[in-house]
């Protein structure tokens, strides 16, 4: 599945300002719907899910994959966001604890079978040495989404 997904450089961001991590899915969200890659009703329902269950993982380099249930997405893809200052995300799998990132790879997923072979690809990806170096070297969208597919493919 990821070998057809590729990141979508209308819906990335390079230097998000946020205050908090629903700040960050709210913009984030908001570029996909206005893209067409999503449709209204994403922003909350990635919010909704990222409460009830967060997706932080403290990973050498720390990353949020958020994501929301494929009914709310039309194009399957990534968005991908680089944040200004790190924003502290609930922990995968727990209930209190979180860790602060500075990167965020939002799944746009149209299957529901797809989520797990996605999420096992990035979280692979996330574990390698040195993955963010590009990503953080980034200083347009379009360099953005083309590092991350780089790494994907890597």
């Amino acid at each position: 599945m990821t070998d057809t997904m590729r990141a979508l450089p209308d819906a990335c961001m390079v230097g998000v300002v946020a205050a908090d991590a629903v700040g960050v899915l709210r913009q984030i969200a908001d570029l996909a719907i206005r893209a067409g890659h999503a449709a209204p009703s994403f922003g909350e329902a990635l919010v909704t899910r990222e409460r009830a269950h967060p997706t932080g993982l403290p990973t050498l380099v720390p990353v949020a994959i958020p994501h929301a249930d494929p009914s709310h997405v039309l194009e399957a893809g990534f968005a991908v966001a680089t944040l200004a200052r790190p924003v502290s995300f609930g922990v995968m799998g727990t209930a209190d604890d979180h860790v602060d990132l500075d990167v965020v790879i939002v799944l746009l997923v149209t299957e529901a079978h797809a989520q797990v072979e996605v999420l096992a690809s990035l979280v692979d990806m996330v574990q390698r040495d040195g993955w963010d170096a590009s990503l953080r070297a980034a200083r347009t969208p379009a360099e953005l989404a083309a590092s991350f597919d780089g790494l994907l493919a890597g």
